[in-house]
């Protein structure tokens, strides 16, 4: 569907292309959730005013050339949709890197009780970024999580495929790295972190200033010894580009960082002992020229 333009009555009129003999283009008119025909008109009458709708449901135009009916086109329903496309940790939508963890939201895209695993078509879920079958880690009918392929360059058209039906396709752009930090809730809030002892950090357990803390991230890009879809990795691997970490807007000592699961890479930081005191102290992880959202949190003392 190609808008072209508005009209007065702040409906979109333009063309959609279709299959058909001679490829030509069908002129339409979207108004109220509902997409008029229009190919009885000719292109240079696309911007009509409509002045009804009938009691068949036709809207009524009237053109310099005479009254003319517009009637709907049948929707195009897909029986499982991509409704979203967002960083797992960070539940932003933007740019995938490549390696990255990637949480897919919709309906029909798997089975109706969640299944848990580590491999390509986990319960019957397949899902593909240019055609390249990714890794699912998480597969139902409203959400899955996947692991884009290393493969991705610029931008990439994810689709899923379940119980013999295909997806309508989202497209998505395609960045060097797109990190994020897990936390203890989706987007924001208290990240999944570790304090020195061992103990998981929070306003009960906050991690002194000169310590380390460590945390899990996602989006960190290519990677060395280069990554390869699905590995069971033996260790870590280094980042192939360069991280920092701030601590309450102080830049961090990072003790260790590395892709150590799939998807995963760890981060062992020092806290300054400058860094502000507190229950909410923000970490911010910057990988390249990309950096994590904001309002991630650890407890500091």
């Amino acid at each position: 569907m190609t808008p072209t333009a508005l009209n007065d009555h702040g409906d979109i009129v333009g063309t959609m292309a279709l299959t058909q003999p001679g490829g030509n283009d069908l002129p339409f008119l979207y108004r109220g959730g509902t997409i008029y025909d229009l190919t009885s008109l000719s292109k240079t009458l696309i911007g009509a005013m409509p002045v009804d709708i009938n009691r068949f449901g036709q809207i009524v135009l009237n053109a310099s050339d005479g009254v003319h009916l517009a009637t709907p086109l049948t929707p195009v329903v897909y029986p499982a949709r991509i409704t979203y496309v967002v960083n797992a940790a960070s539940w932003l939508p933007g740019p995938v890197a490549p390696g990255q963890f990637v949480t897919l939201g919709g309906s029909g895209l798997g089975p109706a009780t969640g299944v848990t695993g580590a491999q390509k078509g986990l319960g019957g879920s397949h899902v593909f970024f240019d055609g390249v079958e990714a890794y699912v880690a998480y597969a139902s009918d409203s959400q899955i999580n996947a692991i884009a392929p290393y493969g991705i360059t610029t931008r990439t058209t994810i689709i899923v495929q379940y119980d013999g039906k295909t997806s309508d396709s989202f497209l998505v752009q395609v960045i060097e790295s797109s990190p994020g930090l897990f936390t203890t809730q989706y987007g924001g809030g208290p990240a999944v972190a570790v304090n020195n002892g061992g103990d998981f950090n929070s306003t009960a357990n906050p991690v002194a200033r000169g310590e380390v803390v460590s945390l899990w991230g996602t989006g960190q890009g290519a990677v060395s010894p280069a990554g390869q879809d699905g590995e069971t990795i033996s260790g870590w691997k280094t980042l192939k580009l360069s991280p920092k970490v701030s601590i309450g807007g102080v830049d961090a000592q990072l003790q260790f960082i590395g892709l150590t699961y799939t998807g995963i890479i760890q981060v062992n930081a020092w806290v300054p002992g400058n860094a502000p005191a507190g229950d909410n102290v923000e970490v911010i992880l910057t990988i390249g020229n990309s950096s994590s959202r904001k309002g991630v949190t650890i407890s500091v003392k």
